[in-house]
């Protein structure tokens, strides 16, 4: 169990220099390898990980999770994200009486929920069913791509 609080003493720490604002000068980072670590017995493991390009403000997600012999248990990605998003959005445009709606960033995501049959075989084909649910209360939905 020490090992582990020292773990998570380490990943607070990185956190916390990840969202800190930059003080002082730029130093030189230096190359390191890394790799996954196996976790204890009875444990898993999750690896996330996300980037925003500085030129766009595009961001994106992505992760799994693991257990002890390195077997995928389950995983996200950046469309994982939208399609959350998609649906908390038109969930809460439908809590505020909304009728016309228009969205413009996730293009991947809106094309998932207007095909039909992409849903059935999707890996998060619960999420865009359960969308679709909040979409229908909407009587007007367009897509633009900005």
């Amino acid at each position: 169990m020490p090992e582990q609080f020292q773990q998570v003493k380490q990943l607070i720490r990185g956190f916390s220099l990840a969202f800190s604002p930059p003080t002082g000068s730029v130093s030189s980072r230096a190359a390191e390898l890394v790799s996954w670590k196996v976790p204890d017995v009875d444990w898993w493991k999750l690896n996330g990980d996300g980037s925003v390009l500085a030129t766009s403000g595009a961001a994106g997600i992505g992760g799994l999770i693991r257990e002890l012999s390195g077997q995928w248990i389950t995983y996200f990605s950046i469309i994982f994200a939208e399609l959350w998003s998609l649906r908390r959005g038109i969930e809460l445009a439908v809590s505020l009486g909304c009728q016309k709606l228009v969205e413009s960033d996730s293009m991947e995501a809106i094309i998932l929920l207007l095909t039909s049959d992409i849903a059935d075989h999707h890996p998060q084909d619960a999420l865009i069913k359960d969308t679709r649910v909040f979409l229908s209360r909407i009587p007007a939905f367009f897509q633009v791509h900005a």
